[in-house]
């Protein structure tokens, strides 16, 4: 059994309100942590094209975006 199933199985023992917030947060972190890493990739994508600035200029480049 995996530690998912495990978990699912614990679940089930809990009342039918905690299942749904659990249900949701779980949700909610996978879509999180699907997200991050697709952002992930595409920042690889990047470097590995040589699509890259050093971090003084990154930061500038978000600082310009927060003032406007």
């Amino acid at each position: 059994m995996t530690k998912l199933e495990r978990a699912m199985q614990a679940a089930e023992q809990l009342p039918p309100e905690m299942q749904e917030r659990l249900a949701d947060n779980l949700l909610q972190f996978v879509d999180r942590f699907v997200a991050l890493r697709d952002d992930i990739a595409v920042g690889v994508a990047q470097l590995d094209r040589g699509e890259w600035v050093d971090a003084d200029t990154a930061i500038e480049l978000i600082l310009s975006e927060l003032v406007e």
